[in-house]
C-alpha cells in the first residue's frame, strides 16, 4: 500500500524510468488521497512532481526476418499432374491428380499419402475445396466428352474425409473451372458452355444444380471465383475476341441473381481471394505479354481499389494465392519457380526461390506451413478422337508436393 511521498516517488520511477522526479514539498495526506484518483501517467501532476528530461541510450528495437525452409515430398506416381490443393478440417491436405485420374490426401504430420480413383475415367480434375459440409468437393472438366451428355460436359465430384466415398454430379452444361464455398449450405462455381458462360451453384443437402448465364462476351474464360465479405459471388477472366483481350471481373448476388462488372480494371484478374480484411485481393498483369504484376486490394463496399507492385520480372498472368493465419498473402503463378509474400501492413513484397519449378496450387496448412502442388511441365500432346488426353493436357516429369515452413527469426 502507498501510504508516503517517497512510495509515490518509486511508482512513479518504475513508470516512467526516463524521467528525474523532484517536488515542491507536497502534502503526503494529499498525494495519499489523490494517488487512487488519478492514472499512473498523471502521479507526477496529482502529487506537485517536477519532471525534468534527461536522454538516455536506448537498444534497437527487435528485427524480424523471415525464414523459409522447403521440403518437397514426390507422389507415388511422378507424372500424376497434382493441381488443385486444399486443407480439409482435420487438417490433412487434399489435391486432385489430373493424370492419374484421382483425388489424394497427404497427412502433414507423418507425410503419409492415399490416392483414390474417381469413377469417371479421364475426368480431369482441377479446382478442389473444402466445404461448408465438411466433405471435399473437385471439378472435373473433361468428365463426359461425348459419353454421356452434351460434349464436354463436366461434373462436380464429393468426397466423405471419413468414408472416401466419391460421388459425381453431372452439370446441366458446361465445363466447371473453379470453386468457392457459398453461403447457405452451397458450393458454387464458374462453367465454360458451348452457349456462353454459367456460374451456378449446388446444393449440399439435396444435391439439387442450379446454373445462370453470365451476360459476358463470347470467347469469355472464366476461372476464378470467390464468395466475398457480402456474401457476393466475385468471378474473374478474360475475353479474347480475335487478337484483343478485354478483362472481367464482376460480383454476382445469389439473392436477386444479378451480375455487376468492375470496368476500372488496368489488367488481367487473377487468384481472387477474400482478405480476413474483408477486402477481395488479387493479382493483376497488364497483359499475357507483360513483365510485370500487381497486387490489388477492392472493397466490396466502396469500390475503392489500391494496387502494390508485386514482381517487375515476372507476369503472374495464372497466379495462385493464399492468405496464411498472420495475414499475410503468399502467392505464386502456374509454372514458376518463385513465391511471394506479401505483409498488408507494412506493403512490404518478399520473393523467395524454389528448388522445383511447375507450381500448380497453393494452399494454407495448418501452423506456419504452406502447401504447394508441383510438376515439370515438358510439352504438349494433342487430342486423340477416343477421348484421350490431348490439348488440355500436359505431360510431365517429377510430380510433387511441397511443404514450406515459414518462422521468423531475430537480428
Amino acid at each position: 500500500m502507498i501510504s508516503s511521498l517517497g512510495d509515490v516517488i518509486k511508482t512513479a520511477r518504475l513508470l516512467s524510468s526516463r524521467h528525474i522526479l523532484t517536488t515542491d514539498k507536497p502534502s503526503d495526506a494529499e498525494c495519499g488521497d489523490r494517488l487512487g484518483k488519478e492514472r499512473p501517467g498523471d502521479l507526477g501532476r496529482s502529487c506537485g512532481l517536477r519532471h525534468r528530461h534527461r536522454p538516455r541510450l536506448e537498444g534497437l528495437e527487435t528485427r524480424r526476418l523471415l525464414s523459409v525452409s522447403v521440403k518437397e515430398i514426390p507422389l507415388p506416381e511422378s507424372d500424376s499432374l497434382p493441381v488443385g490443393i486444399t486443407t480439409g478440417r482435420g487438417g490433412d491436405l487434399w489435391f486432385t491428380e489430373q493424370v492419374s485420374n484421382k483425388i489424394g490426401e497427404i497427412n502433414p504430420r507423418t507425410d503419409a499419402i492415399r490416392e483414390f480413383t474417381i469413377p469417371t475415367p479421364r475426368s480431369f480434375p482441377g479446382a478442389i475445396i473444402a466445404g461448408s459440409d465438411g466433405n471435399l468437393w473437385f471439378t472435373e472438366q473433361l468428365s463426359t466428352f461425348g459419353q454421356e451428355g452434351p460434349l464436354f460436359a463436366g461434373k462436380l465430384g464429393e468426397i466423405n474425409p471419413r468414408t472416401h466415398t466419391i460421388q459425381e454430379f453431372l452439370l446441366p452444361s458446361g465445363t466447371p473451372t473453379a470453386l468457392t464455398s457459398g453461403p447457405r449450405g452451397t458450393v458454387w462455381f464458374t462453367a465454360n458452355a458451348a452457349d456462353g458462360t454459367e456460374i451456378g451453384r449446388i446444393n449440399l443437402k439435396t444435391h439439387v444444380i442450379q446454373e445462370f448465364s453470365l451476360p459476358v462476351p463470347a470467347g469469355s474464360y472464366v476461372p476464378e471465383i470467390t464468395t466475398d465479405a457480402r456474401h457476393n459471388l466475385d468471378f474473374a477472366g478474360v475475353s479474347i475476341v480475335s487478337t484483343s483481350e478485354s478483362s472481367i471481373l464482376g460480383e454476382f448476388n445469389p439473392r436477386t441473381l444479378t451480375a455487376r462488372f468492375d470496368p476500372n480494371l488496368s489488367g488481367i484478374p487473377s487468384s481472387l481471394t477474400t482478405g480476413a480484411d474483408g477486402n477481395l485481393w488479387f493479382t493483376q498483369t497488364p497483359s499475357a505479354y507483360a513483365t510485370n504484376s500487381d497486387l490489388v486490394s477492392l472493397s466490396p463496399w466502396t469500390k475503392r481499389t489500391q494496387t502494390f507492385p508485386l514482381s517487375s520480372r515476372d507476369p503472374l498472368v495464372s497466379a495462385v494465392m493464399t492468405q496464411t493465419q498472420d495475414h499475410n498473402f503468399w502467392i505464386t503463378a502456374n509454372n514458376e519457380s518463385n513465391i511471394w509474400q506479401f505483409n498488408p501492413r507494412t506493403h512490404a513484397v518478399s520473393e523467395f526461390p524454389l528448388p522445383t519449378n511447375g507450381t500448380q496450387g497453393i494452399t494454407a496448412g495448418t501452423g506456419r506451413q504452406l502447401w504447394i502442388t508441383q510438376a515439370q511441365i515438358s510439352y504438349f500432346r494433342g487430342i486423340s478422337p477416343d477421348g484421350g488426353f490431348g490439348g488440355f493436357v500436359q505431360v510431365v516429369g517429377e510430380s510433387s508436393l511441397a511443404q514450406i515452413r515459414y518462422s521468423a527469426g531475430h537480428r
